[in-house]
């Protein structure tokens, strides 16, 4: 698409301006603030309603600085395929009357008006007729240096690029870049590239929740320690503990076994013998040996 005429009116700081090129290369030159950035938004305007720098229409002020009642008005005569087409775009200002409104309070409202060879069309109409001869992204490639590389994203480059060129298998990649990522190979084994970018993705996000679990329990083992910790003495403390336990131990499993119970009753049997013994050896005392063994 040849831009062979261009006139704007009203449009930001140009109040009237010519350019014809007639489908020829242009240079624009001149100092700051002549105008320069004013044509190019004023040219992206009349094609995609925004300016030089991508910014939509309402994010940017097309009227002159504090003009009021104007009409902006950008026209473009372009040849495509050895045919040539008009394209105008207008912008005014539309006063609404409200009932009951000063006049001095109501606010105008933009009002767009769109033509394709003089004629008027609704904007869906006039942006699908240009888009199908210049899309907008080509539009910006082709017409500025630095959109690709310094205004695009660089995953929408990689998309342009294997678009454009086509896509490339990862291994034939690796292959050309062998001496510095040569060893990938290995470690995707059958896998593609992406497939083991989800891969670690993934075991990245088991190994922060595992991480993210870790205060809590360090919290739970905090609590669980004991509130006296282990003193020097007590190795020494713990073996006589241990030595009286299986005394203990022996004392009850002797009890339960009847065996402890047969031992008092053998001490009981031989206390009653000795008593028997006595009381005997008493009852045969003569009374002399008695009173003798009385004490005075």
């Amino acid at each position: 698409m040849k831009l062979l005429h261009l006139t704007i009116t009203n449009f930001k700081g140009i109040r009237s301006f010519e350019l014809p090129l007639n489908g020829g290369n242009a240079i624009v030159s001149g100092t700051n603030g002549a105008g320069k950035t004013s044509l190019f938004d004023a040219y992206t305007w009349l094609l995609f309603g925004k300016d030089s720098a991508g910014r939509s229409e309402t994010n940017f002020e097309v009227k002159p600085f504090g003009s009021s009642g104007l009409t902006v008005e950008v026209v473009g005569k372009f040849e495509h395929d050895g045919k040539t087409f008009t394209l105008g775009k207008t912008l005014a200002e539309k006063f609404a009357k409200v009932n009951g409104e000063n006049e001095s309070d109501r606010k105008p409202k933009n009002e767009y008006t769109y033509f394709i060879d003089g004629v008027p069309k609704p904007k869906a109409q006039y942006t699908a007729y240009i888009a199908d001869i210049c899309p907008e992204e080509t539009f910006r490639l082709l017409s500025d240096p630095d959109y690709f590389a310094g205004k695009t994203d660089w995953r929408t480059r990689r998309k342009m690029l294997l678009d454009y060129f086509g896509s490339t298998s990862d291994r034939a990649i690796i292959r050309k870049h062998e001496d510095e990522i040569g060893d990938l190979i290995t470690l995707i084994g059958c896998k593609s590239v992406l497939d083991y970018k989800i891969m670690s993705q993934a075991e990245r996000k088991k190994v922060i929740a595992g991480l993210d679990g870790i205060p809590a329990r360090v919290d739970e083992a905090e609590k669980a320690k004991p509130t006296e910790m282990p003193r020097p003495d007590d190795g020494a403390k713990l073996g006589l503990l241990n030595m009286r336990k299986k005394t203990l131990e022996q004392q009850i499993s002797d009890i339960e076994n009847g065996v402890e119970i047969a031992r008092q009753r053998g001490v009981i049997a031989e206390l009653q013998a000795d008593f028997a013994t006595e009381k005997a050896k008493y009852c045969n005392q003569s009374p002399t040996e008695s009173r003798a063994g009385r004490p005075p």
